[in-house]
């Protein structure tokens, strides 16, 4: 018996549904050149229709990297423990995942420097700012410590249960 496949970001409704709209889109974008002619003769302007298919390469890279990248990324690094989540630095999750096409072990310690104390107290502070967590604070100081003094066998279980339901906040 096979197992089934876990459900993935990118086939979130919303998400095919805009997919399906950018394929109209660029389509559309493909079209322009041959029916500008036939547009300006009912008096379309097609310079603004010109200037928004320019952005649309910038809008289709958001896009994927909206929908398809946390895949990606999960794919390749939850094996090791790691999940992409929304406070993650997008530009450092991308750099892991180019790393980790050479070298998975060197993308792994990429992601653990990333969590430099600074970064770590950043996300505290940020945290703080939920009302929900408050109440968490004086743990998670103390799990910071132990994260500073390198006891990741006794910070990391602390922090997981102090983020549980965070994300949904």
């Amino acid at each position: 018996m096979s197992e089934k496949e876990p459900p993935k970001i990118r086939d979130i409704a919303k998400f095919k549904k805009m997919r399906e709209e950018m394929k109209a889109f660029k389509m559309m974008k493909g079209v322009l050149p041959f029916a500008s002619p036939f547009l300006k003769i009912f008096g379309v302007d097609t310079n603004q229709m010109k200037e928004a298919f320019a952005e649309f390469d910038k809008l289709e890279e958001q896009f994927w990297d909206l929908s398809e990248f946390p895949d990606k990324f999960n794919d390749i690094f939850s094996s090791r423990g790691w999940i992409i989540y929304g406070s993650l630095n997008l530009d450092t999750a991308k750099e892991a995942v180019e790393i980790a096409e050479t070298d998975i072990d060197a993308a792994e310690k990429f992601l653990v420097e990333y969590y430099t104390p600074e970064n770590v107290q950043f996300l505290l502070r940020m945290m703080q700012g939920v009302e929900a967590f408050r109440p968490r604070m004086e743990l998670a100081e103390l799990a910071f410590i132990d994260y500073k003094e390198k006891r990741y066998h006794a910070c990391v279980p602390v922090i997981l249960a102090l983020m549980d339901g965070l994300e949904a906040v």
